[in-house]
């Protein structure tokens, strides 16, 4: 059994960040329940958070402002949770790009205004769950949710709208349980 240690975000301001590089092992950063705290790179960061540990959880707040991908994961970790998110503004990158990411969930956020994918899964990744999220105003020919090189992916009750494209597979055991599609622009 090991300790997480939890950073909670107690009020609901606006918070201009460099780039966050999360390397501690069981560690949660979430938003006080009733708030949703807004971290932001202000568009003046390539990556803004960069996931490089184990066991590691974002819930509960709202990131945006990235050149590139907003959350990043492209070292070997597993356990990665985002939870309870708002992930937006990420000008020309991914808005959540996973590489090397087993037993990882994507789950109940809010996932928009991405300059390429709204959630990457890519190579050497497995036991991927993506659930109960919306995405829309993602300008990607490769979908919102862009699945390749993976294995065991679950892709689950999400709402997806108004993109360029919905998603594409080019993984292994790929299983879509449902999905909700309004339409594509």
């Amino acid at each position: 059994d090991q300790t997480v240690t939890a950073i909670e975000i107690q009020d609901d301001h606006t918070y201009n960040e460099g780039v966050i590089v999360l390397s501690r092992e069981n560690l949660e950063i979430r938003g006080r329940t009733g708030n949703t705290p807004i971290l932001t790179g202000a568009g003046l960061v390539d990556y803004f958070i960069w996931i490089d540990a184990d066991d590691i959880t974002l819930r509960g707040f709202e990131v945006t402002g990235s050149t590139n991908d907003i959350i990043k994961q492209h070292s070997a970790h597993s356990g990665l949770k985002i939870v309870d998110m708002v992930v937006h503004g990420s000008t020309e990158g991914d808005c959540i790009n996973l590489k090397k990411c087993s037993d990882c969930e994507i789950s109940d956020s809010m996932i928009y205004g991405c300059g390429q994918e709204g959630i990457s899964v890519g190579p050497d990744s497995s036991n991927v769950k993506i659930s109960d999220n919306e995405l829309f105003a993602v300008d990607s020919n490769h979908g919102a949710i862009h699945i390749y090189e993976a294995e065991d992916v679950t892709v689950s009750c999400n709402y997806i709208h108004d993109n360029s494209a919905s998603l594409t597979f080019g993984g292994y055991f790929v299983t879509i349980l449902m999905f909700i599609f309004v339409e594509l622009d």
